[in-house]
């Protein structure tokens, strides 16, 4: 009697056990990965950007409409994968003629390319606050693999602070004054720094 109560009790409650009536060796068991999700905490975050005008000072502007999507391997942010569309029809330089300037197709040419991405391929920690972070970053028509510094400034049990840096040859992008404005393109540098901060929450 006991040894029917004990086959009922493991066809009933460990269905997952048995496969075509013979049981399945534990270690062959599919390993279930849990994943945290995060979201930017966009009242605390900026994606800023700076280049040399004339030569002789720095133009500094931002954007302000993206998105994200990160997720990472378990509850500490290890392995993660991030995504991140910007809006370039957000840009803001401070200056509304020079926005509508670079939106145009002398520049950006927002009607054709209204967004920029970045897609994540690897994150390495450099030191206990410091990390790289190398993805593809897509311009225009134009995709590149782009290097990120990480420096994680706080963590809680809530979110988590990070500075990023990087650089790029705008050229690298097809971003270049076309037009009636290619006079105008060597005026400006090409070299563009990335000044982002970011905070992250978990979802």
């Amino acid at each position: 009697m006991v040894k029917y109560f004990l086959l009922y009790f493991s066809i009933t409650y460990c269905p997952f056990y048995f496969k075509l009536g013979k049981p399945t060796p534990l270690h062959s068991l599919p390993t279930v990965k849990w994943q945290q999700k995060w979201e930017i905490d966009y009242s605390n975050s900026s994606i800023g950007f700076s280049v040399k005008n004339f030569n002789i000072f720095n133009v500094k502007g931002k954007f302000t409409d993206y998105s994200s999507n990160i997720e990472t391997h378990g509850p500490e942010f290890t392995d993660p994968k991030i995504t991140l569309s910007i809006k370039v029809e957000s840009i803001d330089t401070n200056i509304k003629a020079r926005d509508r300037h670079l939106r145009s197709d002398e520049f950006f040419n927002v009607e054709q390319y209204s967004t920029i991405k970045f897609s994540s391929n690897s994150f390495k920690q450099v030191n206990n606050q410091e990390y790289q972070m190398e993805g593809d970053l897509t311009i225009k028509d134009v995709t590149r693999s782009t290097l990120l510094e990480v420096k994680q400034i706080k963590i809680t049990d809530d979110f988590i602070d990070w500075s990023i840096s990087g650089e790029l040859d705008r050229r690298d992008f097809n971003l270049i004054f076309t037009g009636d404005s290619s006079n105008r393109d060597g005026l400006v540098g090409d070299l563009v720094k990335l000044k982002i901060t970011i905070r992250l929450r978990r979802v």
